[in-house]
């Protein structure tokens, strides 16, 4: 998720999800729009590679 002074209320939830998934985990990714994936692809790519770092 992104963190902004628009998406401050969303945290606490989100994090409650993710914490009620087995290996859940909430990335909140600093001055990303809703398109992180165009805004922070970096973001992005260091998620993926610690989920397949986990994982292998």
């Amino acid at each position: 998720m992104t963190r902004s002074p628009a998406t401050a209320w969303a945290v606490a939830p989100h994090a409650r999800l993710a914490s009620a998934a087995p290996r859940g985990r909430l990335v909140v990714v600093d001055d990303a729009s809703h398109m992180v994936h165009l805004d922070a692809p970096g973001a992005i790519v260091e998620a993926a590679a610690d989920i397949l770092e986990e994982i292998a």
